[in-house]
C-alpha cells in the first residue's frame, strides 16, 4: 500500500493510491515519473508527532502521574478501550461506541464524569503511542519534482 501526503511533511489524513506503480527510485503515476528519495524513519516520526507532543504538555499535569487507586482505573479502562480500538475490526466500530455510551452513563450514575474525560485522554495517549509503533516500521520517501524539489512525501510498507 503506498499513501501520498497531501502537503509536503504533513502526514496527516493521507490519500491512497492505488494506481501507483513503484520502481527502483521512481514513482509512476499516470503518464508521470516523479523520482523518490529515502528518508528517515526519524524525521518522519518527528515531523508526524512532534506538535501532537507539544500538544500533550498543554494536556497533561503532574497529577496525571499519581499512582491512586482511582488513577489507575482510569489507565485500565483506558487500556480496554485501547484494546477495543486496535483488536476491533473497522466494522465493529458501532461496539465500540457503545461501550463508550455506556461507560459515560455509569460515571454519570456514580457522580463521576471527569472519570470519563481522564480515561479517554489516556486512551488518546496510548494510540498515538501504538500509531507512532506502526509508522516506525514504514519506510518513508520525498517524491521529488524535475527541479529537485519535494512536492510530497511517500509513506509505504512495500519498498
Amino acid at each position: 500500500m503506498v499513501w501520498i501526503t497531501r502537503f509536503p511533511f504533513f502526514f496527516w489524513w493521507l490519500k491512497s493510491e492505488p494506481d501507483v506503480v513503484v520502481e527502483k527510485n521512481y514513482i509512476v503515476k499516470g503518464d508521470k515519473r516523479y523520482e523518490i528519495k529515502k528518508s528517515s524513519v526519524w524525521i518522519f516520526l518527528f515531523a508526524k508527532y512532534f506538535f501532537v507532543l507539544v500538544g500533550l504538555t498543554f494536556v497533561f499535569s503532574k497529577f496525571d502521574f499519581v499512582l491512586s487507586a482511582e488513577k489507575l482505573l482510569q489507565y485500565a479502562t483506558a487500556i480496554v478501550l485501547t484494546f477495543l480500538a486496535l483488536v476491533l475490526p473497522k466494522r465493529f466500530a458501532n461496539v465500540l461506541i457503545a461501550a463508550m455510551v455506556v461507560f459515560v452513563v455509569v460515571a454519570i450514575v456514580f457522580g463521576k464524569l471527569y472519570f470519563v474525560s481522564f480515561a479517554i485522554k489516556y486512551c488518546i495517549v496510548f494510540l498515538m503511542f501504538f500509531m507512532a509503533l506502526s509508522d516506525s516500521r514504514k519506510t518513508h520517501y520525498y517524491l521529488l519534482n524535475d527541479n529537485k524539489k519535494i512536492i510530497a512525501n511517500v509513506i509505504t510498507e512495500e519498498l
